[in-house]
């Protein structure tokens, strides 16, 4: 397996740190952290939202760089826990 670069490292970091801040695992609302890095460099974050219609963390951080501006994504990373050391694959939404 190919070893993951330094930036791609930051970017899973990121995701971590996402739901590190906002875990609520108590009541299911916020379980998964991700990050998305843009053309530009920068890295945005979201964690899901758990409603009857819900919002994967994925779709929170792309919303955000868009918000924000970006067009250009270069890479998405997920995890889950309270500690988000569990890396995901994409949601079935993502795929």
């Amino acid at each position: 397996m190919k070893s993951l670069e330094e930036r791609d490292r930051a970017l899973i970091e990121a995701a971590g740190a996402a739901i590190r801040r906002n875990y609520d695992g108590e009541n299911f609302h916020h379980t998964v952290g991700a990050a998305v890095r843009c053309g530009s460099g920068a890295v945005y974050t979201g964690v899901n939202v758990y409603s009857i219609h819900g919002a994967c963390a994925e779709q929170v951080a792309i919303g955000s760089a868009i918000t924000n501006g970006e067009r250009v994504l270069e890479a998405i990373a997920a995890v889950r826990g309270k500690d988000g050391s569990e890396l995901l694959p994409p949601c079935g939404s993502c795929r």
